[in-house]
Order: structure tokens, then sequence, then C-alpha cells
């Protein structure tokens, strides 16, 4: 059994839907397959646009709103006119009518929580992944797979993080039954980037977290292989728009891939490798435009490498902190009560450097987390 994912440009019109169901198809021919996917290309960020106007009284939000569900039903029925049903028609207006009704609730609020983010935000997924599976089903037995129920997180909205123990034993029941009662053939098609709280509220796992969501879910199962379908060959050396020299990378290791990622590399979300390395999963990643690329393999095997540095990334947005004083110096556990009071605040650091001295501690962070910084450091000191 392997586990793709397909996202971004790979579902941003019907033309590249049809694309991305050849190599789906092909797959199945071969083995099991479960097909994880994001919502239509930049669907998501007009999502957020439309609940953040929403929550300011700017009307116009409804004109955005309409925008994507006009882009929803036209790829409905551009894919399955042909066979679309009365029910598929419903479901579809049911969770666009849904969406609507929480979007005037948000105006008549004038207010926007994390909460009712998430929850207008895992709309894409929902609409994406429905509409491909129903288009799947034109050529094989297909389903739908809604992961909210299935992927269970805490409640820390927009960023939530994953409970792995009752995670794993959702999926594997849950998909276990689904084979069991249906043929060897069938294609699950399953919502990337969401899941929900013990309790049944919608989540989300991050911005990008349809690769999270795949790995997850792949690690859950035990699949041979992970494939990540984007629109580039692979992992490059270098951003090719900064480097023109930039090469596909065709096989790198789970922390080459972790650092790279982390540090700049969009290719791949940097938390989607952690389950597969949990696992000993390799992860293929390929290009939708161009299959018959062999892609860059991300595994556990470590080759020798002749050249200076296998890659060069670099990230922007980041924030330089300096915690100095003499009253620091020779007392423990500053460094202690500094980095434990970003924790409580859900500051994520991204480096840290310590004089010798012991009177000055240096640390990055992202630009968006600077003013929780500056709140936890006034609070702690």
């Amino acid at each position: 059994m392997k586990a793709l994912k397909f996202g971004g440009s790979s579902v941003s019109s019907p033309e590249r839907i049809r694309s991305v169901a050849k190599i789906i198809l092909s797959a199945a021919k071969k083995e099991q397959v479960i097909v994880v996917v994001s919502a239509f290309q930049g669907v998501t960020n007009q999502l957020i646009e439309c609940a953040r106007m929403a929550e300011k009284g700017d009307q116009s939000y409804f004109s955005v709103y309409n925008k994507i569900a006009q882009r929803h039903t036209d790829t409905l029925h551009q894919l399955c006119a042909k066979r679309l049903t009365k029910s598929d028609r419903a479901i579809v207006q049911k969770n666009l009518v849904e969406l609507q009704k929480i979007l005037q609730g948000i105006n008549l609020l004038r207010h926007c929580p994390p909460r009712a983010l998430d929850v207008v935000a895992s709309f894409g997924e929902r609409l994406s992944a429905f509409i491909i599976s129903l288009y799947l089903n034109l050529k094989q037995p297909s389903q739908f797979v809604d992961t909210r129920g299935l992927i269970i997180t805490d409640d820390n909205f927009t960023q939530a993080a994953v409970m792995f123990d009752q995670t794993t034993t959702a999926l594997q029941k849950y998909f276990k039954r689904l084979f069991a009662e249906n043929s060897k053939k069938l294609i699950p098609v399953v919502t990337g980037f969401i899941g929900a709280t013990e309790d049944g509220r919608t989540t989300t796992i991050g911005r990008n977290g349809s690769d999270y969501s795949v790995a997850i879910i792949g690690a859950a199962l035990g699949v041979s292989i992970i494939e990540i379908w984007t629109d580039v060959d692979g992992i490059l050396s270098a951003d090719p728009s900064i480097v023109p020299s930039a090469f596909v990378l065709p096989n790198i290791s789970y922390e080459e891939a972790m650092e790279l990622s982390y540090f700049g590399a969009k290719v791949l979300h940097s938390a989607a490798i952690a389950p597969a390395v949990a696992k000993k999963i390799p992860v293929l990643i390929k290009n939708t435009l161009n299959p018959s690329a062999a892609g860059t393999l991300v595994s556990d095997r470590v080759n020798d490498w002749k050249a200076v540095a296998k890659g060069i990334t670099s990230i922007d947005g980041v924030t330089l902190f300096t915690l100095r004083g003499l009253s620091m110096v020779g007392v423990p556990g500053m460094a202690e009560r500094l980095f434990s009071a970003l924790a409580d605040h859900h500051v994520n650091v991204i480096l840290i450097s310590q004089a010798s001295s012991e009177h000055t501690i240096c640390f990055a962070v992202t630009g968006s987390n600077a003013a929780q910084v500056r709140r936890a450091v006034a609070h702690e000191f």
C-alpha cells in the first residue's frame, strides 16, 4: 500500500485534476493506494480572507464567497457533468450553504475566533476531496474520507497538535473496516490539513498541513512509501530564482530533509517528515507536470556526497531578540526560565546563541511571534 498526496497547482483546475487522476489510477493498478488532497490552489487563502473581511464588517466578503462557491460548482460540473447525481449536487451545495451561514454569523458578531477560522478554512479540503473522489469514481470505485474524527488533535486552533495514540487507533480501525467492506480497488480520497478535537470541534494542523496529514496516515497504516506530488521535479539544492544552477537532489536523508524544509525549502512541510522517520517510511517527491522525472527520495539511507554543500536555504521574516543583563552572570536557570516562558506563549524558537560569559542570550523567532515574545519576557523578568 502507498499513500499519495496532491496539493497546490496539482489541484488548481479541472485539467490538472484530470492529470492527477491518471497518476492515481496508474498507481492503483499496481497496489492499494490512499490519496490525500489539499484545497484547490488559493482557496484556503480566499477562505481566510473571507472570514477576516466578514469580521471587519466588510460586506464585499460575500463577493469573495461567491467566487469560491462558483469555482467549486464549475469544477464539479466540468469533471462530473455526465454522471452527476442530485445527491452529489446536494452534498456540495450543503457544504457551501453551511460555509455561507458561518460567514454570516462572523459578520453579525464582528468576531472570528481561531475556532471559527478553522471551521471556515476546513471547507477547502472538504470540497476538494469530495469533488475529486466523485471524478475518480467515474473511472474506479472511490470514496470521500473526512479526517475529522480520524486525526484527533488538541484545541490549539489553527496550529493544533496531533494526539498520535488516539489518531493511530482511529485510522487503523476505520481503514481496516473500509477495505474489508469494499473491493481492494477502492480508492479513498482523504482530506488533508484538518482534524478535530476529541469532542468533535474542527481544527487545522497548520498551513501546508496536508503533507503532515499524509505522513500521519501513512505511518499509522504502515504504507510502503509516501509520495508527495508537487509542481517541481523534486527537492532542489537551492532556490532556483536566486541560484540559477540549482539542481534536483536525487536522494537525501530524513535529517537533511527536515533541515532543508524547516529552513526555507517549500516543497516539503517541515513537520511532515517526523511520522515517516518514526516508521522509516521513504518519502518520494514527484512532479505532476512531469511524472516521468525520478524525483527526490527521502529515506534513512545516507549517500556519500562529493560536493561542498548538498543544499542552501534561507528564511525571510525572522526577528532576533537579545536578553542581556549583568544580573544573569552565573545565575543558574536563566535560560530555562526564558524558554519555558516562550513555550507557555506557544512561541517556536528557530535559533539560540548564548555568550560564554552567560550574560547574553540571543534567539530568533518568526516575525509573527515577536509580540508574544515581548509579552512573555516582560511577564517573566
